[in-house]
């Protein structure tokens, strides 16, 4: 078996010490894929251990660098939407958005076709969560955030 996995390995993973990902662990991993998916005596372990073994190593560096905005490796793109839809998760459950029963109001940052109808950037949209979801990690959407904060800290403080 291949003593390397792709970015550090799991070991290295699993402490927090990531490597950042290049295009040329990228292609370590296809030529390993290759190798041992040609030889017939390895191939099925190496297809067992490879799928849990890079889920692994996929949820510790989601864990540990989707947060580091200053992070540059080739799977940075990955991290922004995950950082993306992490945030519209979050504050969809802590209430902070404007919602509409079961839809969430999105501001669209680009012109975008949605089920048909066409929306030009800066228009407002209902959206369900998942084309909500979509478009927020596409980059396409934001979500509109309630005031309901401000009015409530205003409130507090006597201003009405």
């Amino acid at each position: 078996m291949s003593g390397r996995v792709p970015a550090g390995g799991a070991f290295r993973a699993a402490i927090g010490m990531h490597e950042s990902l290049s295009v040329d662990h990228v292609r370590e991993a296809r030529r390993a894929l290759l190798n041992y998916c040609l030889d017939e005596r390895h191939r099925e372990r190496y297809l067992r251990l490879l799928e849990p073994t890079s889920r692994l190593v996929a949820k510790a560096r989601i864990q540990d660098l989707a947060w580091d905005e200053g992070y540059k490796g080739v799977d940075a793109p990955i991290f922004a939407v995950i950082r993306r839809l992490a945030r519209l998760y979050s504050d969809l459950i802590a209430g902070v958005l404007v919602v509409v029963g079961d839809y969430i109001l999105a501001r669209i940052r680009s012109n975008v076709s949605i089920d048909g109808a066409e929306y030009e950037a800066g228009e407002t949209a209902v959206l369900d969560v998942g084309t909500a979801a979509r478009l927020v990690a596409a980059g396409l959407a934001e979500p509109v955030e309630s005031n309901i904060i401000k009015l409530l800290a205003r409130h507090r403080r006597g201003g009405g």
